[in-house]
C-alpha cells in the first residue's frame, strides 16, 4: 500500500492521541503539580518503588532491557538524562480500562491505551491463521456468520481487526472500501493488513535493516552436560571480546546436535594434517582410532573427546591431546590452527535418504532385512510394492 494511504492512518491516530499528549506535556513542564495525586512512591531496601494507586490492577519494575529500548527510541539526546535519569527505576502501572502507564520518579512518562482508538471489524475463525501470516482481509471473512461489520466504517479508514471468540485485536487494517460496499460486494480484498501479531513491528525488528530473520538456528546447546556449557560460556566471552571468526565457528559448532558433530577417524586426521604437523588440529567432535593406519606422526589435536586407543596412539607418537580450554589459552584467536570436521553424511541413515529404492537412477538403500522371496520383491511394478512406474 502506498504512502498516500498510510498517511491518513497516521494523522487519525495522532488526532486521537493529541489530548492525552497535551496533558502529559503540561505535566512535564510543571512537575511540582502531580498529575495523579493518589501516587505516593516509597523506596524499600531493594530499591523497588511501591505505588499506592487507586483502582490499579498491577504494577511492576521494568527490566533493564526495556529501559535501553526506550533510550534508543528518544531521538533528541539532549533530553535523555531529563526523561530517563540513570539508576532511576521505571515502573509500569496497569490501570483499569486497559490503560498502562510508565512512571519515572512518580511522573507518567509514557502511556499505552488501546481499546476504543479505532473502530472494530471481526473475522471468522477460519481467517485467523491467514491474517496472522500477513494476508489481507477478504470480504467473505467479514460477512460470514463468524464475522462482524460496522456500517459506519467508510473507505480508507484505520480499523482494528478482531477475531471470532477472541478478546483482543489480532491486526490493524486500512479499509479498501466501506463496510456497506464490503457487504454488497462480498468478494476480493476488503481491508489491507498493515500490522499483525508476531510481525516485525510487533517484535521490534528494524525492517529497513534487513527485516525479519526466518532462520531457525540454535543459540545454546540442547545437552545438559555441564562441561559443554562451561565451554559455551568460555567461547561466548572470546567471541564477544576478540571478534575472532575462528571462535565464532567453534561456538556455533558447540551448539550443534550429535548428527552435526560427526567423529573424525585417525586416518583422516593424518591425511588432512600432512605437511601441517606444526599446527594444532581442532575438531568439535570425537577423534576415533583407525587400525588401517600403521604410522601416526606427532600431532597436536584438540577435540571434545578422544577414544581410549586414539589418545594412546597420538601420545605414544609424541603428540598432544588438548581440550578446548587449553586451546583457548594457547590460541585465543585461533592462530596456527587447522579447523577440521568429520564426514557428516557417512551415517547409515543417510544411505536411505533420496528417491524411492528401485526408481530409475536411484541409489537409495532400501529398508530390507535380506534378499529373497519374502523380502520386498518386484518394487515399481504395483502400488502395493512401494510405487508403480
Amino acid at each position: 500500500m502506498g504512502a498516500a494511504k498510510v498517511q491518513p492512518l497516521i494523522l487519525q491516530i495522532t488526532e486521537v492521541l493529541k489530548p492525552a499528549a497535551e496533558v502529559l506535556r503540561s505535566q512535564l513542564r510543571s512537575p511540582s503539580k502531580p498529575l495523579l495525586s493518589q501516587f505516593s512512591p516509597r523506596c524499600s531496601k531493594n530499591f523497588q518503588l511501591k505505588m499506592c494507586l487507586h483502582k490499579t490492577k498491577s504494577k511492576h519494575l521494568c527490566s533493564g532491557k526495556f529501559g535501553k529500548v526506550l533510550q534508543r527510541s528518544i531521538q533528541d539526546l539532549s533530553l535523555l538524562d531529563d526523561l530517563l535519569p540513570k539508576k532511576t527505576p521505571l515502573i509500569v502501572v496497569k490501570c483499569q480500562n486497559h490503560l498502562n502507564l510508565v512512571l519515572v520518579n512518580s511522573v507518567p512518562l509514557f502511556f499505552n491505551f488501546h481499546p476504543d482508538i479505532m473502530k472494530k471489524l471481526q473475522v471468522d475463525r477460519g481467517a485467523i491463521k491467514f491474517v496472522l501470516s500477513g494476508a489481507n482481509i477478504m470480504c467473505p471473512g467479514l460477512t460470514s456468520p463468524g464475522g462482524a461489520l460496522d456500517d459506519e466504517v467508510e473507505a480508507e479508514t484505520p480499523v482494528a481487526i478482531m477475531a471470532e471468540g477472541k478478546q483482543h485485536a489480532l491486526a490493524i487494517g486500512f479499509t479498501k472500501m466501506s463496510a456497506k460496499d464490503i457487504r454488497a460486494t462480498n468478494k476480493g480484498i476488503g481491508v489491507y493488513n498493515m500490522h499483525y501479531l508476531n510481525d516485525g513491528l510487533w517484535k521490534g525488528i528494524d525492517l529497513v535493516a534487513g527485516g525479519k530473520s526466518k532462520k531457525s538456528k540454535r543459540t545454546a546447546p540442547k545437552s545438559d552436560d555441564i562441561y559443554l556449557k562451561l565451554l559455551v560460556k568460555l567461547y561466548r566471552f572470546l567471541v564477544r571480546r576478540t571478534g575472532s571468526k575462528f571462535n565464532a565457528v567453534i561456538l556455533k559448532r558447540l551448539f550443534m546436535s550429535k548428527a552435526n558433530k560427526p567423529p573424525l577417524s585417525l586416518s583422516r586426521l593424518v591425511q588432512f594434517m600432512k605437511g601441517k604437523e606444526d599446527k594444532i588440529a581442532v575438531v568439535v567432535g570425537t577423534v576415533t582410532d583407525d587400525i588401517r593406519v600403521y604410522e601416526v606422526p606427532a600431532l597436536k589435536v584438540t577435540a571434545l573427546r578422544f577414544t581410549e586407543t586414539a589418545r594412546a596412539r597420538i601420545e605414544k607418537a609424541g603428540g598432544e591431546c588438548l581440550t578446548f580450554d587449553q586451546l583457548a589459552l594457547r590460541a585465543p584467536l585461533g592462530q596456527n590452527t587447522v579447523l577440521l570436521r568429520g564426514p557428516k553424511n557417512a551415517r547409515e541413515a543417510v544411505k536411505h535418504f533420496g528417491p524411492a529404492p528401485g526408481v530409475p537412477h536411484s541409489h537409495t538403500k532400501p529398508y530390507v532385512r535380506s534378499k529373497g522371496r519374502k523380502y520386498e520383491r518386484a518394487r515399481g511394478r504395483r502400488n502395493s510394492k512401494g510405487f508403480r512406474v
